[in-house]
């Protein structure tokens, strides 16, 4: 969103930001918040497969690997809890990340309670800062809507009679490419372009 160079819109570029870091954050923490997991059950993985291979004589036992496998399997496990979800099997969770992921989910919360809260009550403020802009944006349109009219007149002339033409020579209309503005004159005003704001904060 790029704000204009006013002080309230300014006050809401920054509390929009605040929104953005905050949800950063929250990505981040969401992140973490299963990394732990997730390296675990690899490492039981890789641990269950030294066994099978083990036992299924594939490959001799390996000390000194065993005791690493173990080890780290044992590591990720010291850092997480079971916890039963919805009355299932119990899975691992990692109890800090969970924390800081709640308390990230709080802070986005708060961030966007306070943006919506300023735009609410500086709503009048920030519909006259935008006024101005609205002023030019129409009468930007109401130059350019007549000459685009125009054009896409030129250009459906064009069309009509290129379509004739292939109906003859039995070339398919799907060659014909589509109009780089169709549709646009269905809902298009001609004239009376309004201003884009509420009608019920316009003098």
């Amino acid at each position: 969103m790029t704000a204009p160079a006013t002080t309230l819109w300014a006050q809401v570029a920054e509390l929009d930001a605040a929104v953005s870091r905050a949800q950063a954050r929250l990505t981040e923490r969401e992140a973490q918040r299963t990394k732990a997991p997730r390296l675990l059950a690899a490492a039981r993985a890789e641990l269950a497969a030294y066994d099978e291979g083990v036992g299924g004589g594939e490959h001799d036992p390996d000390p000194p690997r065993e005791a690493e496998l173990e080890r780290r399997v044992r590591e990720l496990e010291a850092g997480l809890r079971p916890r039963s979800l919805a009355g299932g099997a119990p899975v691992d969770v990692d109890e800090r990340a969970e924390a800081r992921a709640y308390g990230a989910r709080r802070a986005l919360e708060a961030a966007v309670l306070e943006r919506d809260d300023f735009t609410r009550r500086h709503a009048a403020g920030l519909f006259a800062e935008l006024a101005p802009e609205a002023e030019a944006a129409r009468a930007a349109l109401e130059k350019a809507i007549p000459v685009l009219a125009a054009a896409d007149r030129a250009d459906q002339d064009v069309r009509r009679r290129a379509r004739r033409v292939m109906d003859s020579a039995g070339i398919g209309a799907a060659d014909l490419p589509p109009s780089a503005v169709r549709g646009w004159a269905d809902d298009i005003v001609l004239t009376g372009i309004p201003l884009a704001l509420p009608r019920s904060v316009i003098p």
